[in-house]
């Protein structure tokens, strides 16, 4: 995978994240049981009982997401590197890039006179015509 699919991998764990964050806390507020009334009752103990399984759910889905999400953090390229090292490879990638733009813009220059020349062959082919 691409380092730019990564980094979108990584937002979408951590969103996915916050969303079961989010669920559990919707469950916490529907099922909680009434503090104010008998917490003896077999209704309450119901209640406690499935917010354990739930939360039981949800530590094991946020530890899934966490090794996932290490994971990735671990195969992004240059995790491994230094801090000099990094910006030395960014430097690197940002030559080639410059290289690159220069080629490009050589190969649209040398395009552009070819075109040139192909509209004044036809041009004149199309006066021999005439």
């Amino acid at each position: 995978l691409g380092i730019m699919d990564r980094l979108t991998q990584l937002q979408e764990k951590t969103s996915n994240m916050a969303v079961q964050f989010y669920v559990y806390l919707g469950v916490v507020q529907r099922d909680a049981p009434d503090i104010d009334g008998d917490t003896t009752s077999l209704e309450n103990h119901k209640k406690i009982e499935v917010l354990r399984e739930r939360g039981k759910e949800l530590a094991g889905a946020l530890i899934a997401s966490q090794k996932e999400i290490e994971m990735l953090i671990d195969s992004l390229p240059g995790i491994e590197e230094s801090k000099s090292q990094q910006i030395q490879s960014m430097k690197e990638i940002d030559d080639m890039n410059r290289k690159a733009t220069l080629d490009l813009e050589q190969a649209i220059e040398a395009t552009e006179g070819i075109l040139i020349l192909v509209r004044k062959l036809i041009e004149e082919i199309a006066n021999d015509c005439r």
